[in-house]
């Protein structure tokens, strides 16, 4: 936990210095609209934009594998209760 810590202050401190080394003014062109805006801005509004799919795509990773596993201990307590009927028929038999 300490390293994820610690490995996100760095991250943080090396996007902030870069950063603050490109603040100056550039001209972006959203499709329909063109304007000028801080490369700040811009590079901040990126990462943001990013990081926001990435957890999109991790959750819906997620959301199936959680699917997945309901599944398996499903198919699991299937196979655990046909042996433990197969066990008992044969233990009876005896």
């Amino acid at each position: 936990m300490r390293w994820k810590l610690i490995g996100l202050v760095i991250f943080a401190v090396l996007v902030t210095i870069f950063t603050l080394v490109n603040s100056s003014i550039v001209a972006v062109n959203f499709l329909f609209v063109k304007t000028e805006v801080n490369l700040v801005l811009v590079i901040l509004l990126s990462l943001l934009l990013g990081m926001i799919l990435m957890a999109i795509l991790w959750s819906i990773y997620a959301w199936k594998m959680h699917g997945d596993m309901q599944k398996l201990k499903a198919e699991l307590s299937t196979l655990e209760n046909g042996s433990i009927t197969k066990d008992a028929t044969m233990n009876n038999g005896d």
